[in-house]
């Protein structure tokens, strides 16, 4: 048999083994208490001590937060603080502080096993180590997360305005190029009206009043008078031609400020607040998208091709949306322009139902392709393949698509085979955010 100071020892390390093994196995995602729980649990299971619990540093001593077990005697008793020269303080046969960061958080107060020896002590001093460390752990983890997601929030954000701003910039663009037909339109009725014979028939009718006592006599038999109903025939032809010049001209000077409308009230349909759900037609935010960017593809020869199936309409953030198929666009128009006119200039968009609940919005483009490494690499912050890029777009794209419960990637057959990139989304309404707690508009 082995001695029973030897056997006292292999058996407290025994159960200093079991108790790391128990809070090891709490896991990462693990709540404070539920950490603070395992460990008192194997703490008075292993060690064999009556009950044992954790108390929280406040002003006047301890406010007791864990205890094991429950329903022990005394310890369902605790009082909400206790004071530092309390009885369950001083009467305890183990009490030890925790220091979390730096910091004195508390105190782990443990009954009924006997004043511990020396190796005991220095073993639950080693196990409360462990769990101060691991709660350490857990808060800078449970930081990092809270300033990632508020790192990722700003860059959605920042990523929103600057595509506000390239809208604007898009609007305003259009808006000059329009501007200039109306300036040739209101350029040419002004000069049609300026060259109008108008002013020959004022004459012509003055010319009637001076031979008002005479007029049938004036007309059958003077020279001037006889020329005056061919030169009225003919007149009449020239301010019949001149009148539907006008008319054509005003025409497009209308079509033209229509173009204008559509444009501006496009732009102010997306200059509302964002970050809201509303109900939507996908066609419709893609064609608002294509319509901004429609002057710099015809600018560039690029053929638009349309493919949409019909959809209900879904709940969704139309801003996000058209953010990223602006960026998709844009990159597709890039890509065409860097392959420098060969082969086909086409961008084609489609819409298509996958399965029951969710949606698929395409942009293939005939661009330069991207080879396989980058399929993914795209997404990442701060990666681009543009000199003058700055490498957030689709990343903040990416983001965007899954703050919506959807995906964003990319497809290419190897440089030159062009690029497709797939918006999904769920399909779902209005009810359905209302009853997950969202609100939609």
């Amino acid at each position: 048999m082995l001695p029973r100071n030897l056997e006292r020892r292999l058996s407290d390390l025994i159960a200093f083994q079991c108790v790391l093994v128990a809070l090891r196995g709490a896991g990462r995602e693990a709540t404070e208490e539920m950490l603070w729980q395992t460990f008192l649990w194997a703490l008075v299971l292993e060690y064999r001590f009556a009950s044992a619990w954790y108390g929280k540093r406040v002003a006047k001593g301890l406010q007791p937060i864990v205890a094991f077990p429950v329903r022990a005697p005394g310890v369902d008793d605790l009082p909400a603080e206790i004071s530092e020269d309390s009885p369950l303080l001083r009467d305890a046969d183990l009490a030890l502080p925790i220091c979390v960061e730096g910091c004195a958080e508390g105190m782990v107060v443990v009954f009924g096993g006997g004043e511990p020896e020396s190796d005991r002590t220095s073993q639950i001093g080693i196990l409360t180590g462990e769990v101060a460390a691991m709660l350490a752990e857990r808060r800078a983890r449970v930081r990092h997360d809270r300033e990632l997601a508020a790192a990722q929030q700003r860059l959605v954000k920042l990523s929103r305005e600057a595509g506000m701003a390239e809208i604007a910039t898009s609007v305003l663009h259009n808006v000059g190029n329009v501007l200039n037909s109306v300036n040739v339109s209101t350029s040419l009725v002004a000069g049609k009206v300026k060259e109008s014979r108008v002013d020959n028939l004022v004459a012509l009718i003055h010319m009637l009043e001076q031979h008002n006592g005479n007029l049938p006599e004036f007309l059958s038999k003077d020279p001037k008078g006889q020329r005056v109903l061919p030169y009225l025939a003919k007149l009449s032809g020239h301010l019949q031609s001149e009148r539907d010049g006008l008319l054509k001209e005003l025409d497009l000077l209308s079509s033209h400020v229509g173009h204008i409308k559509q444009i501006v009230a496009s732009q102010q349909n997306y200059a509302k607040v964002s970050g809201l759900v509303e109900n939507i037609s996908l066609s419709e935010v893609v064609d608002d998208a294509l319509g901004i960017l429609e002057a710099g593809l015809v600018r560039h020869e690029i053929k638009l091709e349309r493919e949409f199936e019909i959809l209900p309409t879904i709940a969704a953030d139309k801003h996000q949306i058209l953010q990223i198929l602006l960026n998709i666009l844009r990159n597709a128009k890039q890509a065409i322009k860097q392959a420098g006119g060969k082969g086909e200039k086409a961008i084609r968009v489609s819409i298509r139902r996958l399965g029951t609940n969710r949606v698929s919005l395409a942009v293939k483009d005939t661009g330069v392709g991207l080879p396989p490494e980058n399929l993914t690499r795209i997404f990442g912050h701060g990666f681009t393949t543009k000199a003058d890029g700055h490498g957030f777009g689709l990343h903040s794209c990416a983001l965007a698509a899954s703050q919506m419960g959807g995906s964003l990637r990319a497809e290419s057959e190897g440089l030159g085979r062009g690029a497709t990139f797939v918006l999904e989304l769920p399909i779902r309404t209005g009810e359905e955010f209302t009853s997950q707690g969202l609100r939609p508009v």
